[in-house]
């Protein structure tokens, strides 16, 4: 039996992310010597912004590797990937299979939810940047001499930190709507408890923070959200 052919893709932001790199070879190393598998040489390696994807020249070549040899794209984290959910629906559409080291049992459904929560994150870093910037310009320093904390909502004037609130709770409601529905049919079969419902979406759905383990905590946040929502709605 012929052994299943994986093409390695990688992306660093910057020359000086190394270690970066490095941490994503051995996870997908790892991941394919796990699955007994082969990886072909060499592995394509972006170097690019955060949120740049209109020229990602490695990421096509490796699409088209993968095509020729009936390969799967094999990446270490989703987000490496792409933070554009319309992007991550490109690559589907190009009918490449491909895996994420960190959650290899997620399906196009997971990927999609992935892909958004990824791509809120990416804005919500920019704006808390540009916040910071701006406070630094018009302040320079804090009070206490120390220097601006860049990246801190607080440092932005009242409109942009509530914005970025108003962002982050959007973001948490349209997670916990588009995931209640499975939540909803396994407490149908009986399944009621918080940790047997964190155990049963462990692997098959992200957490809110994009991990693979539930717990009990955050299935209990899902349902108190999704029943607010449903209050507020009637």
């Amino acid at each position: 039996m012929m052994s299943r052919k994986f093409v390695a893709y990688f992306r660093v932001s910057t020359k000086k992310q190394s270690l970066g790199l490095d941490a994503q070879r051995e996870a997908v190393e790892r991941y394919i010597a796990q699955a007994g598998g082969q990886l072909l040489a060499p592995p394509y390696v972006e170097r690019e912004s955060g949120t740049s994807h209109e020229n990602r020249i490695e990421l096509h070549k490796a699409i088209a590797k993968a095509k020729e040899e009936n390969a799967v794209l094999c990446i270490a984290k989703l987000d490496r990937l792409a933070r554009n959910v319309a992007f991550i629906s490109q690559l589907m559409d190009s009918g490449v299979e491909f895996v994420a080291c960190d959650n290899p049992h997620a399906n196009r459904m997971t990927i999609q939810i992935m892909a958004v929560m990824a791509e809120q994150e990416a804005r919500f870093i920019q704006e808390r940047t540009v916040a910071g910037l701006a406070a630094l310009k018009q302040r320079g320093v804090t009070k206490t001499g120390k220097p601006v904390r860049l990246g801190n909502p607080n440092n932005g004037t009242p409109e942009q930190t509530k914005r970025m609130h108003d962002g982050a709770k959007a973001k948490a409601d349209a997670y916990a709507q588009s995931i209640i529905g499975e939540i909803r049919k396994w407490q149908a079969k009986g399944i009621t408890t918080y940790k047997d419902l964190a155990d049963i979406l462990t692997g098959k759905f992200p957490t809110p923070r994009g991990a693979e383990v539930w717990q009990a905590t955050q299935v209990r946040r899902i349902i108190d959200r999704a029943v607010n929502l449903q209050n507020l709605v009637c």
